[in-house]
């Protein structure tokens, strides 16, 4: 509408990932490359002439292919908001 917005998003982009290793026989560094995936919505509310609120929400997830990760990857669960001065 005139007074409110909402936004969907996919992305697919690179995840760089480099770790620092230790153990009791050997240490090191772990780089590794792969696949990320980020998914969003946002919401935009119109509260005067030019000042609106804004409420977001991403989920991000990547996978990790390293051994002593477990093969884990990240997840983020990223929620932000705040006041917006509109141009």
């Amino acid at each position: 509408t005139d007074n409110s917005s909402l936004d969907f998003k996919a992305k697919l982009g690179s995840l760089y990932t480099r770790e620092k290793y230790t153990t009791e026989a050997t240490s090191g560094t772990a780089e590794n490359r792969a696949l990320g995936a980020s998914l969003g919505i946002g919401f935009r509310q119109k509260i005067a002439n030019r000042w609106c609120l804004m409420l977001s929400s991403d989920y991000y997830t990547g996978k990790q292919r390293l051994g002593f990760a477990g093969g884990k990857g990240p997840r983020i669960l990223n929620v932000t908001g705040g006041v917006g001065f509109v141009l």
